[in-house]
């Protein structure tokens, strides 16, 4: 249309008439997390749920672990708080034993977590996109787990 007002995204042009006025928008990071994410191993399950505002992240992570060593299921809930950086992330995992501070990623959707095992190997732990049932499910198979156990 001649003469009419024409707005890019992200900032750009605005013709009114003769007229020419700039308007330059900020580039704000969109949410692109998912709400929650479920992480599982062997003997251990983990459920990140986040609120996402801009690039501030914050929730929790509730973990649960099979003890070999008493047949039993111990949970915990973790404070969690970070920023995504447009798919690079830190995180602040608070924990009753005390916190600690891990980078991570957003590859194809799932977050990968960084961080040294015992033996000093980098690696890290994909938690993929889930709803709560998926991670009550693992529990539940924990909880099967304790209950199978041979007593010694």
């Amino acid at each position: 249309m001649r003469g009419r007002t024409k707005l890019l995204m992200g900032g750009g042009v605005v013709v009114i008439g003769a007229f020419v006025y700039v308007a330059i928008l900020p580039l704000l990071p969109q949410p692109h997390l998912a709400p929650s994410y479920v992480a599982a191993y062997a003997n251990k399950v983990a459920f990140l749920q986040l609120t996402q505002t801009g690039s501030t992240l914050v929730g929790t992570m509730q973990v649960a672990e099979y003890e070999a060593s008493t047949d039993q299921v111990a949970t915990e809930t973790w404070e969690v708080s970070g920023t995504d950086s447009g798919g690079s992330i830190t995180f602040t995992i608070t924990a009753p034993s005390g916190s600690a501070t891990y980078s991570g990623a957003v590859v194809n959707g799932d977050i990968r977590i960084y961080g040294m095992n015992s033996k000093g190997i980098v690696g890290y732990t994909l938690y993929a996109p889930a709803p709560a049932s998926t991670f009550d499910g693992d529990v539940n198979y924990l909880y099967q787990k304790a209950q199978q156990a041979p007593w010694g």
